[in-house]
């Protein structure tokens, strides 16, 4: 019995002294972890999975892995051939783990009709609920609107132009109960205040503002909005003004919102502005993300949420689109139709907390 409980120790001692070196199959075979690397541990005549391991962090067998959570096209792509013996390994870096594994996901406890989540570095969808179904974006909207309202201001050079915003246009915005940023009837504000007045607080006098600024008119700028969608290859999407206010005839999918968001953050100006918190205008305004003014937290299990543009209509329900880096990693969630009541009104940052906390 001492015999059996030294060894035990022995055992305990030494995988905690060289923890480089783990036993991954049934015939107890020493695998030599590489550093910052992942091995795979490949039977040399059915070139069968047999083992896996990243940087002494956790060790998965094919025996207690599901099929569909293994990605053998990029697998076969990004693989590193490395002989020991007799055998084949499969050397990748960390970073590249979730190019080869699958994660499993719970959803059961989403609370909008709608979800998607794409891996932004390699496209990869890891959470598709009803992706593809037409929905009302509601002021997810301004995703576009932003991006194609810098594009044609930087073509300008008319970021720092100041915008008249006009009395009348804040009538109709009040009649529809429009989101606000804070600006004044009759203000002139540069163009990037405005900018950060549509992202942040989602301010509808910032967005028709804007609008009429680039274009001439808020149908003109609509016009631009559905030619980028056309020019992104989108056909499930359709916009009729540019501040996501209800029109049976202003939709899109959550498929299409993700390109569309993925597109505009190549741009560096607005990656800026959509992972800002606040901005104060050069009015001395000061516009708060509504993200994160109602988001309970920003840090998640792995990560944190960089930034996010939320969206409203009894229509459409609570919506939001969001950017989050976990283990390094980029992943953009996309949900829409969270119900709306007095007692939760934020049901929809929960669902994002909800499955950023799972990857």
């Amino acid at each position: 019995m001492k015999i059996i409980i030294f060894l035990i120790s022995f055992l305990i001692i030494a995988t905690t002294a060289f923890g480089a070196y783990a036993f991954i199959s049934e015939e107890a075979f020493v695998m030599k972890e590489l550093e910052n690397g992942l091995i795979l541990e490949i039977d040399p005549v059915t070139e069968d999975i047999i083992g896996i391991e990243v940087t002494n962090k956790f060790l998965i067998n094919t025996f207690e892995l599901e099929e569909s959570q293994i990605n053998l096209s990029i697998l076969h792509t990004i693989r590193e051939e490395i002989g020991y013996g007799t055998k084949t390994y499969h050397r990748f870096r960390e970073s590249e783990l979730l190019d080869v594994i699958e994660p499993t996901l719970e959803t059961e406890a989403l609370n909008s009709r709608y979800a998607l989540l794409v891996d932004a570095q390699n496209g990869r969808v890891l959470v598709d609920k009803k992706s593809t179904q037409k929905m009302y974006p509601a002021s997810m909207t301004k995703i576009m609107t932003a991006i194609v309202a810098i594009e044609l201001l930087e073509a300008s050079e008319e970021l720092n132009a100041l915008v008249h915003l006009e009395t009348e246009m804040f009538h109709y915005l009040y009649h529809q109960r429009a989101s606000m940023a804070g600006f004044m009837p009759e203000e002139r504000v540069p163009a990037i205040d405005l900018l950060y007045g549509i992202m942040l607080p989602s301010g509808g006098e910032s967005t028709l503002a804007i609008a009429r600024k680039v274009a001439g008119s808020e149908e003109a700028f609509v016009e631009k909005m559905n030619q980028k969608a056309r020019e992104l290859g989108l056909t499930q999407t359709n916009f009729t003004n540019p501040t996501g206010l209800h029109h049976p005839e202003h939709y899109t999918t959550l498929e299409e919102m993700v390109i569309i968001l993925k597109y505009a953050l190549t741009n560096e100006m607005f990656r800026e502005i959509f992972t800002a918190s606040t901005h104060t205008a050069s009015t001395n305004l000061t516009m708060t993300s509504t993200l994160f003014r109602h988001l309970p937290r920003t840090t998640v299990k792995n990560g944190e949420i960089l930034g996010g543009r939320t969206g409203f209509t009894p229509e459409a329900g609570r919506c939001l689109i969001s950017l989050a880096v976990i283990n390094g990693r980029e992943y953009i969630l996309a949900t829409g139709g969270a119900e709306n009541t007095p007692e939760n009104q934020i049901q929809h940052l929960l669902d994002a907390l909800y499955i950023y906390d799972q990857l």
